[in-house]
């Protein structure tokens, strides 16, 4: 397996060898791995592709409750000396990560999906297999959706 990234550059271009190193392994059949925030529907487009060609799914989704605990989280980063994101772009971005996020469950064979809204650490949240889907209470609100999901109500949100 292939962990899809780049060193060095501008963050657009790094962005953009990731998605054409991962659309160059899609296309020889060769399995990796892509990090994304699911902002944008280009990586659902992959996955819609991927599962097409016989891919097996499997998605570990780290959400919050709160796109403020993600934005404190990114000051913390800068100040240790990471990359920043602007806040008007986390804010616009987020309600699209999340809604990108029920799209990404239901086209994955496999996920595990963790709150990651406390300072104390992540927490499960969701596991689904071949087996169906467990959940793990208490649900946040963020992930809510996933009691339809669970009970076999959940519909393809495309």
């Amino acid at each position: 397996m292939q962990t899809v990234g780049v060193a060095g550059g501008s963050a657009i271009d790094a962005g953009r060898d990731v998605l054409r190193n991962a659309q160059e392994l899609l296309s020889k059949n060769q399995s990796l791995v892509v990090e994304t925030t699911l902002s944008g529907s280009t990586y659902l487009r992959m996955m819609a592709r991927a599962k097409s060609q016989g891919y097996l799914l499997i998605l570990l989704f780290v959400g919050t409750s709160d796109v403020s605990i993600n934005m404190q989280r990114v000051r913390h980063r800068v100040l240790l000396g990471g990359h920043d994101v602007p806040e008007e772009d986390q804010i616009r971005r987020y309600p699209r990560s999340m809604e990108n996020f029920r799209k990404a469950f239901a086209l994955a064979d496999e996920a595990s999906v963790f709150d990651n809204s406390s300072m104390q650490g992540h927490r499960i949240v969701a596991m689904k297999g071949t087996e169906g889907i467990e959940l793990f209470e208490p649900v946040p609100e963020w992930a809510g959706f996933l009691r339809d999901a669970y009970s076999g109500t959940l519909t393809d949100p495309s």
